[in-house]
């Protein structure tokens, strides 16, 4: 049987200046998984608008599912994408949008009670509505699946402690970047010096583990690659770090999630998987957009 994945949160349009490409962490997540070759489902909602309409055809021309994607009477989120000299991206939501509205309904209740997904990913962003959060929960409570990802994905000021603490103790994995692990060491949810060793990275992913009982922690680390955190074997794997110069880093760590979970799912090895997201996420950043064609020999490499 092919393997299924659920994505609830934001479809969005990313601005760059005068283009813009169709985004959201969840989406990007979901259409590198359907290149990947795994059924992915976006659950999420869009405007009743010409972004709306526009997003719906490229998500399904990409492959992703979308019996879950509802349109609403709000408006298709937009983001204003900048990027500094690193080639970090900054980020500028606009709010209301369209994916503040997710809502529960008897189909999507039954399916993912049914046991139909292998995994059920989410990220903060889309709990900043009391809509989507509840709904969230709602299928979190009701829902049967073999793994719940969670990837942190902090922006601006949509989250709160009472989400993050949700969300850590939602997660069966979990994806952080550097500066998302300083957040939650600043703030008490993982215990370590505030600094940026590998022996600070590895004591608060194990501390965070620890607490809220997390199997698997995927901490990027930008230009120093990524450190995995396999609670069940109490191990870490360090996988190579990337070579490319970046020019975006849009869509790179939802590339990373996305080809280590494809991967993951199908039996891989957890340090294989690792050393395959670090070689997507590395081509990722040399491109604008975050969901861009795969060359023929990189699909040889990472495909499960």
């Amino acid at each position: 049987m092919k393997l299924k994945v659920l994505a609830f949160g934001e479809v969005l349009w990313d601005k760059f200046g005068n283009t813009r490409e169709i985004g959201g962490a969840p989406f990007n997540f979901c259409a590198h998984l359907a290149k990947l070759g795994i059924n992915s489902y976006s659950l999420t909602a869009i405007g009743d608008d010409d972004l709306g309409e526009e997003a719906l055809k490229i998500i399904d021309s990409l492959g992703v599912k979308t019996d879950f994607v509802r349109t609403v009477p709000y408006p298709t989120g937009t983001c204003i994408v900048t990027t500094d000299e690193n080639g970090r991206p900054g980020y500028d939501l606009t709010q209301p949008a369209a994916w503040d509205y997710i809502e529960p309904y008897t189909e999507l209740v039954n399916r993912s009670a049914a046991g139909e997904f292998n995994l059920f990913y989410f990220g903060t962003l889309a709990l900043r509505s009391d809509t989507s959060f509840e709904t969230l929960k709602c299928l979190v409570n009701t829902g049967s699946f073999e793994h719940i990802f969670c990837d942190l994905n902090l922006r601006q000021s949509f989250y709160s402690d009472e989400i993050i603490d949700f969300a850590l103790k939602t997660a069966s994995i979990l994806k952080i970047n550097r500066e998302e692990l300083r957040h939650l060491i600043n703030n008490g949810f993982a215990d370590a010096d505030n600094n940026d060793t590998e022996r600070a990275q590895k004591y608060a992913c194990r501390s965070l583990s620890e607490k809220y009982a997390i199997k698997l922690i995927l901490l990027t680390l930008d230009k120093d690659g990524a450190l995995i955190y396999d609670a069940g074997k109490d191990k870490f794997h360090s996988p190579s770090k990337p070579k490319s110069k970046a020019v975006s880093g849009v869509g790179a760590g939802d590339s990373f999630s996305a080809c280590f979970i494809a991967n993951f799912l199908s039996g891989v090895p957890t340090e294989e998987c690792a050393e395959r997201a670090i070689l997507l996420s590395d081509y990722v950043v040399t491109k604008y957009g975050a969901v861009p064609d795969y060359p023929p020999e990189l699909i040889r490499l990472i495909t499960p």
